[in-house]
């Protein structure tokens, strides 16, 4: 489902089933008991979206796994965001559930599907890691499980999602998405009577989490490998410096692309200045018509057109193989922090306070303009901006400049 009729969804027909559910459980309150204080031996994390932000909840995933055992953590995500939840490695492959969102009837009957494997299983807990999306406060609520955790409005003008969770979290803007996870986390095993919650220090593991090294199945290196192997290449002594460019020609949130032809004028600067650079250009097969005319403007021998030849696999042993990527925050930024790469990442809508990439080796990009950032967790990563100077004013001197910086240290390091 697109993103239009995702807001459209979750608006009207979210907000309805939110208030229906929260008036039956006020109702079965009178008579059920309270089972919000037993203890939790099993629980599921549900972060259906977003591949790149499902690795930045791997430290509040990793570390409940620790406590409870691999075999009682369940994870329920969208079938095409699977991948980095077993790659990740974090529970068991089959204690991940999968939700299709290619159309209306398969969302429903896999929902319908979900909820029954949750009571089946006996999940004792749920931890809500979308941010005041409803559909995942609805399906808490549905699995039956008697410890809920979750964001709440509480006093804020945030997204109204009934009362359906258990333990009611005060979402804080001031943490990073990664903490923010940690903390949800946490409130699974805390008495829900705080109010609001966490009245806990953001914990430790967050900061000394490392993320696991990707390491690519043999013959998906060697494909990639193969389409890297050019003349080019070849000819060198040694191996090319390999740059990643992911311009994202199509976002399908324009406001977050740096403009297309700022890529461009980097490139051009580093194939002067750097005659052993390959570059590499990142993106989905819808992509690869605009990336062949990008391709084209530049050296055919060193630039190399992969948008849309690459499986998921494939492009993260693509990261594996390079040395630095440049793009703005999507999901390949995060995917290269399971790599030795150099991350060289442009933010504006959103902001690197909350959304850099678990990676030592960040290059932030980031103007800090009085409207940025323009998306947060209550309008939907929807923005009205037209003219996204946020990310415009970000020069491709000032990147190229990073750029070089981080290649030379390569090129000293191999010498």
């Amino acid at each position: 489902m697109g993103m239009i009729l995702v807001r459209v969804v979750d608006r009207w027909v979210g907000i309805p089933l939110c208030a229906a559910l929260t008036i039956l459980r006020k109702i079965a309150g009178l008579t059920v008991p309270d089972r919000s204080r037993h203890p939790v031996t099993r629980v599921m994390f549900l972060k259906p979206a977003e591949q790149g932000a499902t690795l930045l909840a791997a430290p509040a995933i990793a570390n409940t796994a620790e406590r409870l055992g691999r075999e009682n953590v369940f994870v329920c995500v969208f079938a095409k965001n699977r991948d980095i939840v077993d790659i990740l490695d974090l529970v068991p492959r089959e204690n991940v559930l999968t939700i299709r969102d290619t159309g209306f009837f398969p969302f429903v009957l896999d929902t319908v599907w979900m909820v029954a494997a949750c009571r089946r299983l006996r999940i004792d807990a749920t931890v809500d890691l979308e941010f005041f999306a409803r559909i995942t406060a609805i399906l808490a609520f549905l699995t039956g499980a008697p410890v809920r955790v979750g964001l709440h409005r509480h006093a804020s003008e945030g997204t109204f999602r009934g009362d359906l969770l258990t333990h009611r979290v005060l979402h804080n803007p001031y943490l990073s998405a990664a903490e923010g996870y940690a903390i949800l986390a946490e409130a699974v095993f805390t008495d829900p009577d705080q109010l609001p919650m966490l009245k806990a220090a953001v914990p430790a593991y967050v900061r000394e989490y490392r993320v696991p090294r990707y390491v690519p199945d043999p013959a998906e290196e060697a494909r990639v490998r193969g389409l890297l192997d050019t003349p080019f290449a070849r000819s060198l002594p040694a191996p090319p410096v390999r740059v990643v460019l992911n311009p994202k020609f199509h976002d399908e949130l324009p406001v977050r692309q740096w403009p297309p032809e700022n890529y461009r004028e980097v490139a051009a600067r580093t194939l002067a200045e750097f005659p052993g650079v390959q570059i590499l250009v990142a993106g989905l097969p819808g992509e690869a018509a605009a990336a062949e005319a990008f391709c084209a403007a530049l050296d055919p021998e060193r630039v190399v057109n992969l948008a849309g030849k690459l499986t998921f696999h494939e492009l993260l042993a693509l990261l594996s193989l390079c040395d630095v990527i440049v793009g703005s925050d999507s999901g390949p930024a995060h995917f290269a922090a399971m790599t030795d790469m150099d991350i060289l990442v442009f933010f504006g809508p959103e902001t690197p306070l909350l959304y850099a990439p678990l990676s030592p080796r960040n290059v932030i990009f980031y103007e800090r303009l009085a409207c940025s950032p323009c998306f947060n967790v209550s309008n939907f990563r929807f923005s009205f901006c037209a003219d996204n100077q946020c990310l415009k004013r970000i020069t491709p001197e000032a990147v190229h400049a990073e750029l070089r910086r981080v290649i030379a240290a390569r090129i000293e390091a191999r010498a």
